[in-house]
């Protein structure tokens, strides 16, 4: 063999290991791909249900908001009924009757129950 077919027979050789590793990592890079791209679906899957909590906590929290505004707007308007009713009458220094009483007792059990309140109401006397 003279130098020339030793030069080539090198040549080849080089070339043969380089084709050869290059094939190597092209094999690990797609396992890598693979395990990766199971991570990246677990992933998105963990965010999207987390981005679904955080929408239906704040829609809960926006409907707790909307029923403490209405709860608050409807004691006015009831505070402003009883007060219109009651100027200036004789009857404002009679005792409210037990009826009146249960009827509101039930208003605010409904207000209670609406807004989610787990707190019994309490009345001052």
């Amino acid at each position: 063999m003279n130098w020339k077919e030793a030069v080539i027979a090198a040549l080849f050789i080089v070339a043969a290991w380089w084709v050869y590793d290059t094939y190597r990592d092209n094999q690990q890079l797609k396992v890598s791909n693979t395990a990766l791209s199971g991570q990246l679906s677990a992933q998105q899957a963990i965010n999207t249900t987390t981005l679904s909590a955080v929408a239906i906590r704040d829609r809960a929290a926006i409907g707790n908001i909307k029923a403490k505004q209405t709860e608050g707007t409807e004691h006015v308007n009831v505070k402003t009924v009883i007060k219109t009713v009651f100027k200036d009458s004789e009857c404002a220094a009679v005792p409210v009757p037990a009826d009146a009483v249960n009827e509101l007792r039930r208003y605010a059990t409904g207000i209670n129950t609406r807004t989610g309140d787990t707190d019994s109401a309490t009345t001052d006397r």
